[in-house]
């Protein structure tokens, strides 16, 4: 098992996590796609835009013929975390974030309202609806 699934490009970490054996699949946008993709990556799956989680997550899942020979989805970027952690509930690829924790990041709001929760110090802070507030 020493196959992983990243989201987005983040090339430095890539190329080390191919220079100590594992064998990487991307998912990216099409325009993204570089010349060193063909020396590190083992598979692209390129979409002309990563908005529609519902159907990049069908096409993954479909595509994917073996999920239990995937380590882990590894993802860098904040605007994916949401994408690669539906790919790891429908394909159940481990994530190394819940969908609350996703959540939590995607929501600032949230977060520190989380926080506050758990009684960690925080700023002061509250949910802005318009100018005026």
């Amino acid at each position: 098992m020493n196959k992983i699934l990243v989201l987005g490009g983040f090339s430095e970490i890539h190329k080390l996590l191919y220079k100590n054996g594992y064998k990487l699949t991307i998912i990216t946008e099409s325009s993204k796609i570089k010349p060193y993709f063909n020396e590190i990556y083992e598979e692209v799956f390129a979409f002309k835009n990563l908005k529609d989680h519902k159907k990049i997550v069908n096409k993954v899942s479909n595509i994917i013929d073996d999920p239990k020979s995937y380590k882990t989805i590894i993802c860098m970027f904040e605007n994916l975390q949401i994408l690669a952690s539906e790919i790891s509930m429908t394909t159940s690829i481990p994530f190394n974030l819940s969908n609350n924790q996703v959540s939590l990041f995607g929501n600032k709001y949230l977060m520190r309202k989380f926080l506050e929760n758990k009684h960690f110090n925080t700023i002061p802070f509250r949910k802005v609806i318009d100018a005026k507030d």
